[in-house]
């Protein structure tokens, strides 16, 4: 073998390592961003989620669409729309991160949710209006203040 066969050859090999090595740094990059597009709390929310499906209500993963309505029809009432709402995403984005169908796209499960939020609404909360007599408490402080501020 020639010496500038041997050359050649090292650099072919070193630019197919080299190649090599600038994708697995860009997939490391991917990586890296994936992981910061999800925060911590959205994690723990959600690896919380699975648990209640799995352990606490008994459900198998991957699930079915009917088995996801049967899921939030037991705890319509007993949870928020918002709750459940957040565990549907929990179940989707396991079911895609794993490469299953996503079950809770399926029509009944859609109907599922829209008629919990029929017959369930949530109670919109309204702060206590402000009483007469506090008000005037806070004009006259008020007034107390600027009267400082002028002298």
């Amino acid at each position: 073998m020639g010496v500038l066969s041997l050359v050649r050859r090292c650099q072919f090999f070193f630019r197919r390592s080299f190649r090599y090595t600038a994708q697995v740094r860009a997939m490391n990059d991917v990586d890296r961003y994936i992981d910061a597009a999800t925060r911590d709390n959205t994690r723990r929310s959600y690896r919380a989620a699975i648990e209640h499906f799995e352990v606490t209500w008994g459900g198998f993963l991957p699930a079915t669409s009917e088995s996801v309505a049967r899921y939030l029809a037991s705890h319509a009432g007993k949870l928020s729309v918002n709750t459940l709402k957040l565990r549907l995403s929990a179940l989707a984005q396991w079911h895609v991160s794993q490469g299953f169908a996503d079950p809770t796209k399926a029509p009944v499960v859609r109907k599922v949710i829209k008629g919990i939020r029929a017959l369930h609404p949530a109670q919109e909360k309204q702060a206590e209006p402000l009483q007469l007599q506090d008000l005037e408490k806070v004009i006259a402080w008020l007034e107390n203040e600027i009267g400082v501020l002028i002298t």
